[in-house]
């Protein structure tokens, strides 16, 4: 090694050094120690990142002495949080939290948001707290949002844009499952209406002049119409022992008429079994219209003076009932069969 090498090595070794030094030195004078009085124990406080800690910092020797910060410099530096501190604001967080969601679920159960299109405002609806049944009134707008959805909470976006906007992004596999649940809905309450109108009877109680509704399955009678035949305006013979208007009664059969079979192709494929099909559908049409004239023959409507209510009698068994059987078609019940009791 020559000596102007030897020379340039020592410099760069000398001013490495001085440095680290210089780096060393600016370690140890931005870190300040302050006592804290509650936890009667000294923290260390990094001027340079505002960080706080329990702990020593380990880029710091143990040989150097922290200086002490002097309680009445400013600003006052607040000492860090425990384990246990931590925990207890955390906890306390997280309950509040859970507080402000529990509210804001409170809230839309109780209130609706709607936008008003011809005044172009946002108004609040009330829900209410029972479901009334039969015809739904309609409910008092809040033009002024209550208190707590002021300023604290907010319910989103208006009813009907999120409906909109639930519609615009629906794609044609939810559209057919809504289409669906739509229309089973209706089935189902369709086939329930059709089980209740063959087992409630509307009778007429003399002693409080009312109608009363009775369960011939369960024997059960009640003052109140079943919620599925609220809007059921038609009271006929299934529903009741009601004498009703010529026009009424045929307009009820025929809107009760037999809905038609459905036959599948492969009856058809040859002449043979067209043939046998077309056989079939006759003897049945002959059979049901035979029935339906021996039933006619059998079963008169007749009037009691008494009640002023229609009854059933039986010309074969010598019995007579308040409901309508239930092999007798609606059909078969015509205004000219109608007598009154002797």
């Amino acid at each position: 090694m020559g000596e102007y090498e030897a020379v340039r090595k020592l410099q760069c070794l000398y001013r490495a050094r001085r440095a680290r030094r210089m780096l060393q030195r600016a370690r140890e004078q931005r870190y300040q120690r302050i006592f804290s009085i509650a936890h009667n124990e000294f923290f260390y406080y990094n001027m340079w990142q505002g960080i706080k800690t329990w702990t020593r910092p380990a880029e710091l020797s143990e040989e150097f002495e922290i200086p002490i910060r002097d309680p009445d410099a400013s600003p006052r530096i607040s000492p860090p949080l425990t384990a246990v501190e931590a925990a207890i604001k955390l906890q306390a967080l997280w309950r509040g939290y859970e507080a402000r969601c529990l509210a804001l679920k409170l809230l839309r159960d109780r209130y609706e948001k709607h936008f008003d299109l011809e005044k172009e405002r946002v108004y609040y609806v009330r829900k209410p707290e029972i479901a009334k049944m039969g015809k739904k009134e309609p409910l008092a707008k809040l033009w002024d949002p209550p208190p707590l959805l002021r300023k604290r909470y907010d319910l989103g976006e208006p009813v009907e844009i999120q409906r909109l906007a639930r519609f615009a992004n629906m794609s044609l596999d939810e559209a057919a499952q809504i289409v669906q649940h739509a229309y089973r809905c209706h089935r189902g309450r369709e086939f329930m209406r059709r089980i209740l109108r063959s087992r409630i009877k509307k009778l007429w109680d003399a002693t409080s002049g009312r109608f009363y509704y009775y369960n011939a399955t369960t024997k059960e009678s009640s003052w109140e119409k079943p919620r599925l035949l609220l809007n059921d305006v038609e009271d006929d013979d299934n529903t009741g022992s009601l004498v009703r208007c010529p026009n009424e009664t045929n307009a009820g059969a025929q809107g009760r008429r037999r809905r038609g079979v459905m036959l599948r192709p492969e009856k058809f494929n040859s002449e043979e079994a067209a043939a046998r099909t077309i056989q079939a559908l006759y003897r049945r049409f002959a059979t049901r219209k035979m029935l339906l004239e021996l039933l006619s023959r059998r079963y008169r409507k007749m009037m009691d003076p008494v009640s002023g209510q229609a009854y059933y009698y039986d010309t074969v068994a010598g019995t007579a009932t308040w409901f309508k059987p239930a092999v007798l078609a609606v059909s078969l019940v015509r205004n000219n069969e109608i007598a009154t009791h002797q």
